[in-house]
């Protein structure tokens, strides 16, 4: 990704973006996002059947998830647990 690339995403991180969209941000596929959704790890926008993402919401998400701080993974374990 070039540094004009970079600037422009960061500039538009707030903008909503469709399951594809998000997709070739993360450079992974669609049925990824969609996995990504139903286990919990990315929260998603839905109004009616359309379905959108934040950007920096998802990347803030995905940092938690790799360093272990996903809620959703700690509820279940602690439910686990008991």
């Amino acid at each position: 990704m070039k540094v004009k690339e970079i600037k422009q995403t960061k500039a538009n991180s707030d903008q909503l973006l469709t399951t594809r969209q998000l997709a070739r941000e993360l450079q992974v596929t669609d049925r990824t996002v969609q996995n990504l959704v139903s286990r919990g790890s990315i929260s998603k926008i839905q109004v009616g059947r359309c379905v959108r993402f934040r950007l920096n919401a998802v990347m803030a998400e995905l940092e938690g998830v790799a360093e272990g701080r996903n809620c959703v993974a700690k509820t279940e374990d602690k439910k686990s647990e008991n």
